[in-house]
């Protein structure tokens, strides 16, 4: 019976932002694709942070306080 082979795992950044909009902490993480990195991004910590894959930004999570839209006001690269 064969091993079933490992799904791939692709390379994500999450970094949070300060006020200002400038980097402050970089996360380096792997997941099999958006979706899971932005569950294992989701940190319900409050802070601004955007998930990078590549040159790609996935998405932002704004800070609570400016969020009006879901539980952390998750947005796309449409702003939605």
């Amino acid at each position: 019976m064969p091993i079933p082979s490992r799904s791939r795992q692709i390379s994500y950044r999450l970094y949070t932002m300060d006020r200002d909009g400038h980097i402050v902490d970089v996360r380096p993480f792997e997941a099999a694709g958006d979706l899971a990195a932005m569950v294992a991004a989701d940190t319900g910590s409050g802070e601004a942070l955007e998930l990078w894959c590549g040159d790609r930004r996935v998405t932002e999570f704004p800070t609570l306080q400016a969020s009006s839209g879901g539980r952390y006001g998750i947005l796309d690269r449409s702003g939605r």
